[in-house]
């Protein structure tokens, strides 16, 4: 179940990202609102999650959900462009946090 709520805690923190786009650095309260909330529960759900997942995995995947989320967001959202070197480096993020994860299974931590 702490998978789930790290999945979640990583569609929270997307969900920040690509409203905090919309504030306009705050400038638009509601916008401005609605990031400072998905923030709060990214960070609450990032906490639930850390009962059963070590820290260090738990931020990796988390950050690299919130990485490759947003990018995506902004490629259908704001019509954002996927250049060569933004995919390569979408695919190191996922990759080396995939790696992270498989280092915990192959030492039996967490």
């Amino acid at each position: 179940m702490s998978w789930f709520w790290l999945f979640i805690a990583g569609l929270f923190e997307v969900a920040f990202a690509s409203t905090l786009e919309r504030a306009e650095a705050l400038k638009d309260l509601r916008w401005g609102a609605a990031s400072i909330v998905c923030l709060g529960l990214s960070i609450a759900f990032l906490y639930v999650s850390l009962r059963h997942i070590p820290l260090p995995i738990a931020y990796a995947v988390w950050t690299a959900i919130g990485a490759a989320g947003t990018t995506m967001v902004y490629l259908w959202v704001f019509n954002e462009r996927l250049s060569l070197i933004r995919s390569i480096g979408l695919i190191l993020v996922v990759g080396g946090t995939l790696l992270l994860f498989l280092s915990k299974q192959k030492t039996g931590h967490g």
